[in-house]
């Protein structure tokens, strides 16, 4: 071809022939780079989890899967774009695109071919060069070859265009070495982000006149420094850290929310590697936080597109001090070495007692409380016992259950007037009871199903005795029930009964106390909201009331109105009723529940109920425990406090504090 030729420059070499090595790495970035330099956009979380799969499978090539793209309707709805802005300077009509994009797909026209079309048609030879064909060759030089024309050039082409026609010369200036090399070099810069090297742009030159346009591109994608090139084109980011706060000694669980997460190679923590890295999916994944001092510190995400860094998004806190613990419904207070109290989670009527309203994710000082003896946490409010033998409560108060006299809510601790003497206090839905060091007990608050135990259905704002008891060694309030221990054994119950919770073989209400059916020979009881339980001498548990999520132990789901006993459970020091839930403390140090476990409540790891009991996983020194509505909480030999649940079933976390 007569046609003069341009020159290559020679660059940095890259694969001449593409290489179908994969390397073991994520395909997502290729995905997404992929979907982004065929179609202009990126996939979407079906497609990208889709195409990965199918590529890290076998079930679909690298090169038929690039291929495909090339030959999508997006990619040739672009190519045909593209050609009617360059020759006729408009936006394609629909019907018209719609051809071209049809005729591209089925083959009857290649790319060169169509572009030879668009710049011998009519239109652009009478709207770009005014019907004139010196004019109209000079702006083929310019378009696809990027120069004005030489003296010998213009001329050539004039007077082929009289011979042979616009369309075999538009054609042969589209496919001239000359407009290839120009092609090769866009698609390098397109592809590549680089110039053509000198081994690269004559071999792609070449084969783009055999292969075409389109089987170039893929071609280029389908090279190892493409995929190379895409690890790094999406770099990792950071959206969410949760929890954001942790203990100084590490070891808990923190999910790491973002995106671009794939491949994810390392994560630290202060700077400290993080262990027990699971990618989830390209926008979540977990690891174990590292043991740090105290503080902020950074979170740094580690992928083959580079390594982003949080700041100051993971705060160390000490691990709270505690001697007892006790869980509500959303709320937990734990009780100090030194006396006072502290508490964490729903705030909404000021149950943490930090004189707020403000929910809190760690612990908190209940304000101006010390000389603590016991705390008891109920559905919204929270009671403690002093050393002095008095009685202070806050949070709820819409039936009087702070026993102040009144039915104002405080977000601070206020005393119960007219108690003495009181060696444990427990506190239910919208009730509360206190046991005094002569054995009888007092309860004020809402007595609707006659929880208060006063032979009436009365309300109560301050204390009221409850009859016929004279020799309790422990009390516990449930939702809408009460029971009792006797020194002698004996445990008695009164309130609502429509699943058999008070015990007595009945489901009838009791406005008094009535002896469960049956057993004796009890230490401890614990009233939950529909059932309760009862630790024995023997160490086994009996339980009675609703059944439905197994949280009887008894390995059904079937209601009982008496005592039925756990299965498989001995040894037990303690026995705490949740919501729907049990937990039982064994001699051996290790906690066993059983009931309901959609909110990881028996921390065995699942979330699958369980009618006999399961270990509380990684719990070893355990030396108290409480279950309440949403979570479980054990406090350890070393005086920490763990609690799982709440969403968290992998097990117990530690709590911290500020």
């Amino acid at each position: 071809m007569a046609a003069p030729k341009g020159t290559a420059l020679p660059e940095v070499a890259i694969n001449s022939i593409p290489s179908q090595t994969i390397p073991a790495a994520s395909y997502e970035p290729f995905v997404k780079a992929s979907y982004q330099d065929f179609l202009g956009r990126q996939p979407t979380s079906a497609e990208l989890s889709s195409s990965s799969s199918q590529l890290s499978s076998g079930i679909v090539s690298r090169a038929d899967y690039l291929s495909s793209l090339s030959k999508s309707d997006q990619w040739l709805d672009a190519i045909v774009t593209k050609m009617y802005r360059d020759t006729l300077n408009r936006e394609p009509d629909p019907a018209g695109l719609a051809d071209w994009v049809a005729w591209l797909r089925s083959g009857r026209f290649t790319v060169a071919e169509v572009a030879s079309r668009f710049y011998s048609s009519a239109e652009y030879y009478s709207t770009k060069a005014g019907d004139s064909t010196p004019s109209w060759v000079t702006l083929l030089y310019q378009q696809l070859l990027n120069r004005d024309p030489d003296a010998v050039g213009l001329p050539f082409w004039i007077a082929n265009t009289s011979t042979y026609g616009r369309d075999w010369v538009a054609l042969n200036f589209y496919q001239s070495e000359e407009s290839r090399m120009r092609r090769v070099e866009a698609m390098y810069q397109a592809l590549l982000f680089r110039e053509p090297d000198a081994v690269g742009w004559p071999f792609w030159t070449a084969r783009v006149l055999t292969t075409g346009d389109l089987q170039l591109a893929w071609e280029i994608a389908n090279s190892d420094e493409y995929w190379t090139k895409a690890q790094s084109r999406f770099p990792p980011t950071i959206t969410g850290i949760s929890p954001a706060t942790g203990p100084t000694t590490g070891g808990n669980l923190i999910t790491i929310g973002g995106s671009n997460l794939s491949g994810t190679s390392k994560v630290t923590i202060g700077g400290i590697e993080a262990t027990n890295l699971v990618v989830v999916s390209a926008t979540g994944l977990t690891v174990t936080a590292p043991a740090h001092a105290t503080g902020e510190v950074d979170v740094a995400v580690t992928t083959p597109g580079g390594t982003t860094t949080a700041v100051g998004r993971y705060t160390y806190l000490n691990p709270i001090k505690a001697t007892a613990i006790s869980v509500g419904s959303d709320h937990t207070c734990a009780l100090t070495p030194s006396g006072t109290v502290t508490c964490w989670g729903h705030n909404e009527l000021g149950q943490l007692g930090d004189g707020t309203t403000t929910s809190r994710r760690t612990a908190r000082t209940v304000t101006g409380l010390t000389g603590v003896v016991s705390v008891s946490a109920g559905v919204v409010h929270t009671c403690a016992v002093t050393a002095s033998g008095t009685v202070t409560c806050w949070g709820a108060n819409s039936h009087g259950e702070l026993g102040d006299g009144t039915t104002t809510s405080r977000s601070t601790p206020a005393t119960v007037p007219g108690l003495s003497g009181v060696v444990a206090v427990s506190a239910g839905w919208e009730h509360t009871c206190a046991l005094t060091a002569s054995g009888t007990v007092a309860c004020w608050g809402s007595n609707e199903w006659g929880q208060l135990g006063d032979g009436t259905t009365t309300n109560r704002t301050t204390p009221a005795t409850v009859s016929g008891l004279t020799d309790v060694a422990q009390v516990s309030a449930g939702w809408v029930h009460t029971c009792a221990t006797s020194a002698s054994g004996i445990v008695s119950c009164w309130g609502s009964n429509d699943n058999g919770q008070l015990g007595d073989g009945t489901t009838t209400d009791r406005a008094t106390p009535t002896v469960v059916s049956g057993v004796n020979g009890f230490v401890s009881v614990s009233a939950g909201d529909y059932h309760t339980c009862a630790l024995k001498k023997t160490g086994t548990v009996a339980c009675w009331g609703a059944n439905e999520w197994g949280q009887l132990g008894d390995g059904t789901t079937t209601r009982q109105t008496a005592p039925v006993t756990v299965s498989g459970v001995t040894g037990v020091s303690s026995v705490s009723v949740g919501d729907v839930h049990t937990c039982a403390l064994k001699e051996t140090s290790t906690v066993t529940c059983w009931g309901a476990n959609n909110l990881g409540l028996l921390g065995d790891g699942t979330d699958t109920a369980r009618a006999a009991p399961v270990t509380v996983s990684g719990l070893a020194d355990a030396v108290g425990i409480d279950a309440g509505d949403t979570e479980t909480c054990a406090v350890t030999a070393s005086a920490t406090a763990e609690c799982w649940g709440y969403y968290r079933p992998w097990g117990p976390v530690i709590v911290i504090g500020p």
